[in-house]
């Protein structure tokens, strides 16, 4: 929220410059803007060659990722037809159990995005707009793969199998916003987003594979 808070203090420094514009150009991008929405955030699993043993799996891999995340966006004009802002995208914690007569599969996953981004109007007649997106900024990853075989030398289980990333790194992201203005102040927000972050390299020299995330969403902004 610091951050956020940053933004916004700085975009609203550039107020007395952008009222004017806007005030002649209604289809320009607003002076100071929020908002909050939801992404349907999906990747592929990698498939690979060679069986899938418990030497070959990536904890990373084990989930489809296929998510409902929630999105929090605030910015404003830089000029007419230039604005900045910061987004915030975070996915649900995920945790599984699996069992078999002898072995127990534990996974857990969980994932947040904060983005600077600087966004572009590329068309703009009321009450529709075309906006290009792009950023910078850092992806929260925390991830577990564990497994166990209980019940062959006593009543508890031994771990045979617990591989674990935890790491925050550099994400990048492009994408189009097309809003839609409702009622004054406020619009819905289809929106494409593509996001990049590299694959982590493991102590061991092997690499966790983590694929690029698409989505669409839609978001609901209040602006002024």
């Amino acid at each position: 929220m610091r951050v956020l808070t940053a933004v916004l203090v700085v975009v609203g420094a550039f107020t007395p410059t952008t009222q004017a514009q806007t005030a002649r150009n209604p289809a320009a991008l607003p002076r100071l803007f929020g908002g909050i929405g939801f992404e349907s955030l999906k990747n592929d699993v990698p498939s690979r060659n060679g069986s899938q043993t418990l030497q070959n799996t990536y904890a990373l891999e084990v989930f489809r990722l296929d998510s409902l995340a929630m999105r929090i966006e605030g910015g404003g004009a830089i000029a007419a037809w230039l604005g900045a802002g910061i987004e915030f995208l975070g996915l649900p914690t995920r945790d599984a159990v699996s069992r078999t007569i002898i072995l127990r599969g534990t996974t857990h996953r969980a994932e947040k995005l904060v983005i600077g981004v600087v966004r572009g109007r590329l068309f703009g007649r009321q009450p529709i707009a075309v906006d290009l997106v792009g950023g910078l900024g850092a992806i929260f990853q925390d991830y577990e793969l564990r497994t166990e075989v209980c019940g062959l030398s006593g009543p508890g289980c031994v771990v045979t199998f617990d591989e674990r990333l935890n790491r925050a790194s550099r994400a990048v992201v492009v994408g189009i916003d097309a809003p839609v203005r409702i009622v004054s102040h406020l619009w819905a927000i289809p929106e494409i987003r593509f996001y990049h972050a590299p694959a982590p390299q493991l102590a061991n020299g092997r690499q966790w594979r983590s694929p690029d995330r698409r989505a669409i969403g839609i978001t609901g902004r209040v602006g002024w």
